[in-house]
């Protein structure tokens, strides 16, 4: 994976997509509440439904209580198990099929008033090369967000990621080539949304299929 400056054709790509909009995920879009599986595991080895996951630890908050020392109530949104970037400093979601809507509850674990949230995406059409598509500074947040939950819910107008990267970046002028924090345990992530988007064949094929219909019902009542 590249994390690199982007170059003036790069930059162009962040004039269109880092307006990313605070949007609702309409419905059908697929939500992982990571309920229902043995912990703590490795999220890398788990079958997911429509995305992977990078090694991450799927863990309960009582598990995390244990690995962290913190008191974990209330960390998870939903149930009582999420993801927590304990093995390594980003989390990374790869899609089936590129996705335009994205939303997540983030707990930013104390002691981190240092850094920030960066949200990194990788264009459908540009495989390999990481993005700044949106970022949160703690220090300058009234209240900070270390120790607190914040609501992620990010739209691209007329973009689409094969991938999403979640992590904690350490300037908040670093935009747009925001460096990875190399500190662990600071994400926990509950309640991962996506839509994804139809490839152009499916949709010709549905547009096709509802003509055919149209024409056959026009013959009929001819």
């Amino acid at each position: 994976m590249t994390w690199c400056r982007p170059d003036s054709r790069a930059a162009s790509w962040l004039a269109v997509w880092l307006p990313a909009l605070l949007l609702a995920i309409p419905a059908g879009a697929t939500t992982l509440d990571f309920e229902g599986f043995a912990t703590p595991v490795d999220a890398a080895g788990v079958a997911f439904p429509e995305v992977s996951i990078s090694t991450s630890l799927l863990l309960t908050e009582s598990d995390a209580a244990l690995l962290t020392g913190f008191d974990t109530s209330g960390w998870a949104t939903s149930g009582v198990a999420g993801l927590l970037n304990s093995e390594a400093p980003v989390i990374q979601f790869d899609f089936d099929a590129p996705a335009n809507r994205i939303e997540a509850e983030v707990f930013f674990l104390p002691e981190n008033e240092d850094l920030g949230v960066g949200i990194m995406g990788v264009p459908a059409n540009h495989p390999g090369h990481a993005i700044l598509i949106g970022y949160f500074y703690l220090p300058t947040l009234m209240p900070p967000l270390s120790g607190s939950h914040f609501h992620l819910s990010l739209g691209f107008d007329g973009a689409q990621f094969s991938s999403i990267q979640i992590l904690a970046i350490t300037d908040a002028e670093c935009a747009p080539d925001c460096t990875p924090s190399s500190r662990t345990s600071t994400l926990f992530i509950d309640d991962f949304r996506f839509l994804t988007v139809p490839e152009p064949t499916t949709t010709v094929l549905a547009i096709a299929t509802l003509a055919s219909m149209a024409v056959r019902r026009r013959a009929r009542g001819a």
